[in-house]
Parts: structure tokens; C-alpha cells; sequence
């Protein structure tokens, strides 16, 4: 059974990771302050967005999944910078115009400097000015957008920021800080997706929703141990903002194996692969996850990122193929599938690890700022063509 003609096809992208030069970003001040990998021009996406887009069309995908960087286009408290906000219309039209669905992140782990130096999101308007970020965006670009996604995996962001402290604000806070962030990111998407919906669109957050399955069941503690890795991870804000939501984005990259105490969160090391960063190429985990997701909330499915850090594109090729497939199996289950957008088009800035992770489809020369096709972009276009219905 192959995939309807409608079928979202594409990369994905975050605005931070590829834009370059977001001075006004709470991340760009950190990575000076302590001496981090610098994003820099990243991928120079700001300026070169047209020949990144070309490939899109060479590669026969008509979806693209971009953020908008709130820092960039309000750089200061309760100032906007409209040239920034025209260079983002004028992106999603070029999108557009060569038949392409942009699909919209409003969030995607940075904060603009200023709300960060006054307590991210714990500052007590941080919500009020959120809505006058989303508001302002809707009213700018709101009818150019169909598809959109409020929140990148924000159990992610508690645990690596407030948790982990490994990114920014690089804290580890109490569990009642925790617990608060976790509420003031729920009412953000709730807020958002009343602000966005309209008859004509679909709002979403993006979620990373790993397979977990105990190693042994005959440990009891492993059953306890999955519900709170789930409760307290993106599955558990999926359970919270269900009912305001139109379509489940999923970001799909990992499978944990819970044998407590010794592991909850982790891959199974006796897996036969891993990519260049140690994450578990685990393929059927998509079918897993996507059938888990269906059947729980009954709402079709967006998977908005999946991929590896493979610089040498030995294994990129067979995990594109692997994954097509289970996913493909799920939807020939009954599972309402409407995307697949592979992170990522090109290679970028990777957060705390820098540039030395390569997840892109395109290689990037980081010193010219020019994109080369990988082996599995043309492999990528192959599939594409091969699982979709001609009429």
C-alpha cells in the first residue's frame, strides 16, 4: 500500500540550527559566556535559503518544517523588528511559490536574551509575552501557514535546561521549579493553539516520544519505572494537551530499554547499531510509537523528525529505508499518517555537541556555506517517488 498523493514528503529544520548570526538569542549569549561550541553563520540559511530550497525540489519533497526564532524578531521587550518578520514571509512564499508546505515551529529551545536574563520561562509574564509573540506571527504570516507546530519537544527542553542543566539557562532546579515549568509549557501550547486555529489549519506541538519497553517484565520495578520516564517526559505533555490538538507531531529517535536500577533512560547496548553519537538505530520503534500515539488519541499522525548523525552516510541510506517501512506497515494497519520530514535537510548546528554531529540529507561546507548532496539524498528521492500513489 502506498502513501496518497497528499502525503507530506520533507526535511526539517530549526531556525537557531541553520539561520546563523541570532545575537538577540538567549543561547547565542551562552555559548560566549561559557566557552561553547559557536553556531556562528551556522548554516548562512538566513541568506542562502534559496539554494537549500532547490534541493527540496530536486529531491521531489513538498513539505518543509522550519521554526521562526522569537529572538530575531523581537529582539527587545515589547520591540519587533519587521524586516525580520518580512524576511520570514518572504521564506514561507518562496516555499510556496515552488508548491512546498511550510510547516511552522513557533518554539524550538531558544528564548531571546532579554526574557532569559529576567527568568526565562519561570518569569511570571513569560506567558503573556509569548501570546504577543504567537499573536504577532499569526496576524503576519498566520494565512501563508496550514501546518503548525507550537512547542518543540518540550520535555526535552525541561529535562536538558532544568534538570540536566547541560543547556541553557545550565541550572539544575528544584522539582517544584520543574513541575512549574512543566505547567507554564502546557498553557503555552494552549494558549498558542486558541490564538492559531482557524478553520482552514492544523495546529500541533512537536513531540519526542521514544519506545520504551522493560528489558524484564519479571522485575516489577520496570513497570513502575516506565510510567514515570513516560509521565515525565513528552508523552506525558501529549497526555496533557490531547484534546488541543489537531494532529500529533512526532519526533521519533529512541528506544529505551528500563532494566531499574541500573537503566531507565538509555539504549540497549547489545543493539547491533548505533550512529556516530551512540543513539540506537532502532527502526521498528517508529511503527511502535506510531501505533501507541493512534490508538491512545485518535488523531492522525505528523512524524516531524527522524534521523541519525552519520558524517560518513555509510548508514543513512538503510535508515531511511528501515523506517519508511515500519511506518508504511503502520499506516497499512489503520494508523492516519499524513508526513514524514527527515532530520535533517542539511547538516547544523547541533546544540551543545556544535557542528561535529552531521544529520543532514545535504553535507554543508562550512567553510563556503554551500550544501552537497549525500549518497542518501538521491536515495531519500528514490523512496519518495516509489511509496506514493501517482493519481
Amino acid at each position: 500500500m502506498k502513501f496518497p498523493k497528499s502525503f507530506l514528503w520533507g526535511a526539517a529544520v530549526s531556525a537557531y540550527q541553520v539561520e546563523g548570526g541570532n545575537k538577540f538569542s538567549d543561547w547565542w549569549h551562552w555559548e560566549i559566556k561559557n566557552k561553547k561550541p559557536r553556531s556562528g553563520k551556522a548554516c548562512n540559511f538566513w541568506n542562502k535559503f534559496s539554494d537549500y530550497f532547490d534541493y527540496l525540489e530536486k529531491g521531489k519533497m513538498n513539505a518543509f518544517r522550519l521554526s521562526v526564532e522569537w529572538a530575531r524578531v523581537n529582539p527587545q521587550k515589547d520591540k519587533w523588528d519587521s524586516e525580520a518578520i518580512a524576511r520570514y514571509k518572504t521564506i514561507i512564499r518562496n516555499l510556496k511559490q515552488r508548491k512546498i508546505e511550510p510547516v511552522l515551529t513557533l518554539w524550538h529551545f531558544s528564548l531571546p536574551q532579554w526574557l532569559a536574563k529576567d527568568g526565562g520561562w519561570l518569569n511570571p509574564l513569560a506567558l503573556e509575552y509569548f501570546e504577543k509573540y504567537v499573536v504577532k506571527i499569526r496576524k503576519t504570516l498566520g494565512e501563508e501557514i496550514k501546518y503548525w507546530t507550537v512547542l518543540n519537544e518540550p520535555g526535552v527542553y525541561v529535562y536538558k535546561s532544568f534538570i540536566e542543566g547541560d543547556w541553557p539557562p545550565q541550572k539544575k532546579y528544584s522539582l517544584f521549579d520543574v513541575l512549574r515549568l512543566r505547567k507554564i509549557l502546557v498553557k503555552a501550547h494552549r494558549a498558542a493553539y486558541s490564538i492559531l486555529k482557524t478553520k482552514n489549519n492544523f495546529v500541533s506541538s512537536a513531540f519526542n516520544l521514544s519506545w520504551d519497553e522493560p528489558k524484564s517484565k519479571l522485575n516489577p520495578f520496570n513497570k513502575l519505572a516506565k510510567y514515570f520516564l513516560e509521565e515525565f517526559s513528552d508523552w506525558g505533555f501529549l497526555k496533557e494537551l490531547s484534546s488541543r490538538l489537531d494532529f500529533v507531531g512526532v519526533n521519533y529517535y529512541f528506544h529505551n530499554l528500563i532494566d531499574f536500577p541500573f537503566q531507565v533512560i538509555g539504549p540497549n547496548k547489545n543493539a547491533k547499531e548505533f550512529s556516530d553519537i551512540g543513539w540506537e538505530i532502532y527502526p521498528k520503534g517508529v511503527y511502535y510509537v506510531s501505533k501507541k500515539a493512534f490508538q491512545k488519541y485518535k488523531k492522525p499522525l505528523m512524524i516531524t523528525e527522524n534521523g541519525l548523525a552519520d558524517k560518513k552516510d555509510l548508514k543513512r541510506g538503510k535508515f531511511l529505508q528501515d523506517h519508511i517501512f515500519w511506518l508504511n506497515q503502520s499506516f497499512q494497519e489503520g494508523v492516519q499518517i499524513i508526513g514524514y520530514l527527515h532530520w535533517s535537510l542539511m547538516d547544523n548546528f547541533e546544540w551543545s555537541m556544535g557542528k561535529n554531529p552531521r544529520f543532514g540529507l545535504l553535507e554543508t561546507d562550512y567553510k563556503n556555506m554551500t550544501p552537497k548532496p549525500r549518497k542518501s539524498f538521491w536515495l531519500y528521492k528514490k523512496l519518495i517517488e516509489s511509496h506514493t500513489e501517482i493519481v
